[in-house]
């Protein structure tokens, strides 16, 4: 075992051995009001309580991007994901230097 800048690293896979958040961590995007929906899905979700200017990258869990799109108005957003092969991905909102991670089912 090898410790490297804080992260364990061990048979090639690196680990997070502690995770503490701070009371400023995601200050100032409401991610209480965002929801990922149908989950499950069967290619197309909704994003629902997003601000106007978020960015969201959806990747598969090779750590690909299959989408990126700014959000231009507020509050819904439909994605398609119908050229995806079914599995798990991570969708990943950003604004303004905060981030917040939802995992996706497609089937």
């Amino acid at each position: 075992m090898m410790t490297v800048s804080n992260m364990i690293v061990e048979h090639g896979l690196s680990a997070i051995t502690g995770f503490k958040a701070g009371s400023t961590g995601i200050a100032g995007l409401s991610l209480e009001n965002v929801r990922v929906y149908p989950n499950p899905s069967n290619g197309t979700f909704n994003i629902s309580g997003l601000q106007a200017g978020a960015e969201i990258t959806v990747r598969d869990m090779h750590g690909q991007v299959v989408y990126i799109e700014a959000a231009s108005t507020g509050d819904k957003l439909q994605i398609d994901l119908h050229h995806c092969k079914p599995g798990i991905y991570m969708v990943e909102i950003m604004l303004n230097g905060n981030i917040s991670f939802h995992k996706l089912i497609l089937k």
